[in-house]
Formats: structure tokens, sequence, C-alpha cells
């Protein structure tokens, strides 16, 4: 988690630095604003189709070693919640002003919800069901009463009978809404709990910047030159267009999604560490690279348009701040086959790092500027302005830590639980507004990677995806595998194959 450092940018010397406004009321963030219009939307699907649920963020930690005081741990989640003001922040929209606001609620013993819950330690269903339901359920929170964090214990009757101490098996849920979290936040959490916990507070800086701050602040940036960056970005890119994926069925209806993890050997992990390590490329960089080639193999397209999440922390004084800053920006990229695997690396580095100067520009002004744009060209202008664009493809490329040492000095210790990692498909009731994302988590001191496809249910079968995760899987093999012949420097990626051996064999009968 600790590598995730670099991934916010540095405020250069020139510019001013953003300072505490000490309010506690003013306009949402844009991020904000995306969430809660993606809330509402949800909302409205979960009401008429009572098998959908909406989704929440859950950290599930088991303890491996040593034990938690819970009274300690209670304290020190206050001290988080006093210290961010986000986990207290309320969205209403304001009729009057026709935007919607957020305010900063007192810091109280109920501004968050706490659980505590006895389980036989082989009673598995039930504890199955609990995290389902911390999952899914939006109960536990409330947008317009601030209530945004829920802490939920589960304590095995076998252990040690008391109610202040959890043991080891014991289980520790971290529940969030997901309008106050993002990947970077959850290990700012993580550190202030630990920090917290051991300590028994945490210093609270005065002029430290708070989320509501940053909102302020971001309201007040002149987009210009973003908005004509991504308007030349995608002004030849049909509205009409859409990536032929290998559908199953051609529905509108948002609905639920599962998800298909698969794993490749770890003889081939270890090239792929090497190969980034050499190119000094970031996973991500170096995934897109990947899945562009997949994409054109598996469509034969070559004008092809990945959604991406950049942690959009473009200032050195919003590395601290929880909160929800990620963005979703359109990786629209012109592949080449004839070019080699790392000149298209080397392209997609450049395309990465001209998103990265331009990555301010919210999404959905990015939909707004290329909407407005279709509907100049289009006959049809009720038919463009309707349509999502990039809502097809995502890529999410993560940092997985699974071990989160709460104390040092008595060696407690608590492990990530994770679904399984190969060849099982996990279904969720969870809303999946995009249809095909490839997920890829990996963790630097272990040099570990896992993969999975999360997929629309009413669009793929089952047997779709795995045949996809299995070419996905090939792509790799051809191009990273120390038994590949495959030229990086030299051979067109068109001579790359995602054809499975079995179907080799076929062909040349």
């Amino acid at each position: 988690v600790t590598n995730m450092n670099p991934l916010i940018s540095k405020t250069p010397a020139t510019t001013k630095q953003w300072t505490q406004l000490n309010i506690t009321l003013g306009q949402a963030s844009y991020a904000q604003e995306r969430i809660w219009l993606d809330e509402q939307l949800r909302l409205s699907i979960t009401e008429e189709d009572k098998g959908l649920h909406s989704y929440n963020s859950l950290l599930v930690y088991k303890i491996t070693s040593g034990s938690v005081s819970i009274p300690c741990l209670r304290k020190a989640i206050k001290c988080v919640i006093n210290k961010h003001q986000i986990f207290r922040t309320s969205l209403n929209y304001d009729t009057t002003q026709y935007c919607l606001k957020q305010s900063i609620n007192p810091s109280q013993d109920d501004s968050w919800s706490y659980q505590f819950t006895r389980s036989h330690l082989d009673d598995n269903e039930k504890i199955d069901e609990l995290v389902f339901n911390e999952e899914t359920s939006n109960k536990y929170f409330n947008l317009d009463q601030g209530r945004l964090f829920r802490c939920h214990l589960i304590k095995q009757t076998e252990t040690v009978n008391n109610n202040d101490i959890l043991n080891e098996n014991d289980l520790v849920l971290l529940s969030f809404h997901h309008s106050a979290i993002d990947e970077h936040s959850r290990y700012l959490f993580l550190r202030d709990l630990k920090l917290a916990y051991t300590s028994g507070q945490l210093n609270i800086d005065d002029n430290e910047l708070q989320y509501i701050d940053y909102s302020q602040h971001e309201r007040q940036m002149d987009m210009t030159e973003l908005k004509e960056f991504w308007k030349k970005m995608l002004t030849d890119f049909p509205f009409e267009h859409h990536l032929k994926l290998p559908y199953d069925h051609y529905l509108t209806k948002i609905g639920s999604g599962s998800s298909f993890p698969f794993q490749v050997d770890k003889s081939m992990i270890r090239q792929i560490f090497r190969y980034k390590q050499k190119r000094n490329v970031t996973m991500f960089r170096l995934f897109l690279s990947c899945y562009y080639v997949f994409l054109f193999k598996l469509i034969n397209e070559t004008d092809l348009c990945v959604n991406g999440l950049t942690p959009n922390r473009y200032r050195s004084e919003l590395g601290n701040i929880i909160g929800p800053f990620e963005n979703m920006l359109p990786y629209r990229f012109q592949l080449n086959p004839h070019q080699s695997f790392n000149e298209v690396v080397k392209q997609v580095e450049q395309l990465c790092q001209d998103i990265k100067e331009n990555d301010r520009l919210p999404f959905q002004d990015i939909i707004a500027l290329y909407r407005s744009a279709a509907v100049r060209s289009s006959s049809s202008s009720s038919s463009a302005s309707m349509k999502l664009p990039f809502m097809q493809t995502l890529l999410r490329v993560d940092i997985e830590d699974d071990v989160w040492h709460l104390d040092d000095e008595k060696n407690t210790v608590l492990n990530k639980l994770s679904p399984p990692t190969e060849g099982t498909y996990i279904r969720t009731t969870n809303i999946t507004p995009i249809d095909l994302t490839l997920k890829v988590k990996y963790n630097l001191n272990n040099k570990t990677l896992g993969f999975s496809f999360e997929y629309a249910d009413n669009l793929f079968e089952d047997k779709t995806i795995e045949l996809l995760s299995k070419r996905f899987q090939q792509l790799l093999k051809h191009l990273f595998d120390v038994s590949s012949t495959f030229d990086l420097d030299e051979q067109p990626v068109y001579e790359l194959s995602i054809i499975l051996s079995d179907e080799q064999r076929l062909i040349e009968k």
C-alpha cells in the first residue's frame, strides 16, 4: 500500500497552495455529484427490481495473530471520524440554487454505525450472509444525515468468553458508503486507524485541508484547456460506434453482474514484473497495452476506447485527504497492428501521460462535451443525446495488500479476506452499469498478480467469459512466457494469437 504514494502528483513550486476555508457548507465536488446521481439511478432500479442491490465499499479482515481490544478499536474509529469530516458529510440537493450541497455534521457517537455479532466458527453460511448484507444493504447508511461508515465485529463463540477482546479467526468488517471513499482513501483510513489504535489519539492540524475545501477550490479551476484536449481526443470518434464485444444477448436494461477470477503461471508473473521493471512502466499502462492488443485480436477493430480510473490527486496537498477523488476517463487509442508490442507500449505510455496532464475534467463534463458535438453532427439529436458512450468496457488495476499490521508491538495481524482466485463464478446482485471489466490486482512486495472479468449477467453467458479469460491468458503467454518465441521488439502485434491449443489442433487437422 505504501507504493501508492507515487500516484500523488506534486504541486509545482510556483503554484499557490490551497488553504483551509473553515466552512461547513458548500457545493458538492464533481465526484460527489457523479456518485449522488449514480445513487439515485441505482435506487430507482432497485425499487423496480427487488432482486437487485446497490453496493457498499467493504473491507473484511480476519485476525490471524494476536488480539484486538474492542474498546480501543471503537475509540480509534471515533478519532478517525473526528479527524476526517468526509465521514460526517451530508449530501442534499438545494432546490433554490439547483445544485448538490454538502454539509459537515458535528462529531457525535451516532456519526457511525456499530454492530457486534457472535457466530459459530464453522457456520460459514451465516458469516457469508452477514458479509453479503454489509456489502449490499443500504439501510446502514444515510446520505441526508451524513452516516457513511459502519463497523461490524464478528466474534466466534469458540473463543475466550470476553466481549471486549477479539481473538484469532474473529472478523472485522469495515463498511463505507462509496461517496466517502476511494482506493487511496482506504489506505489512509487504515493508516490513521492503526495510529489511533496504538496511540489512543490522532493529531488534528487545524490548517490541514478537508475534502469540503478541496471541493470549493476545484470549482475555481479554469477548465478551458482541459476541454480543448478532450474535444481533440474524441472529435472524430463516432458517437454511434460500439465495440463488437462477443455479446450473447443484446439488452438495454441495467442488471446484475458476476465475476470470474483467473490466474496465470507464477513463472509468467515473474516475467511480467521483470518486464515492468525493465521498461519502467506502470502496471496500469502495461495492462492497458495488453488489453488493447487483446481487444484488437478479439474483435478485429483498431479504434478502441477503454475506460480507466485515475487517482485524480493532482496536487501534493490532496495526498492525505480521505474522500472520493477518482475520475473515470475514456482512453481512446488507435492501434497500429503492424507495430511491435514494445512500440504499442511506448505509444500507450504517451497517451496515458497526455491524459494524466488533463485528467481533472470530470467524466460527466467529458460526456457532455461529446454529446453536444454528436448532437450538432447528428440528424437525430434525440437519439444521440440519450446514448451513454464509453460505457462498454473498463480496465481497473489496483495495488493489493492482504496483510494489515494493526499493532506491531503486540504482533496483531489481520488478513484481508478475498473472493476465490480462480475458476469460480462469483454471483452478485449488485447493479453493473459497465458491460465488461478487466480487473488486475497486484502486490509489489510479494510479486503476485490476480485477474478477473466482471460482466453483466444479462449480456454475457458464463461460458463466454470463461473463454475470454482463457484467450487473455493465451495472449499473456505469447507475450511474457519464458517459452515464447515472440519478439517484443520486432514482430508486429497482428502476429500474436489468442487461439487456444485445442482450436489450433483442429485448424491444423
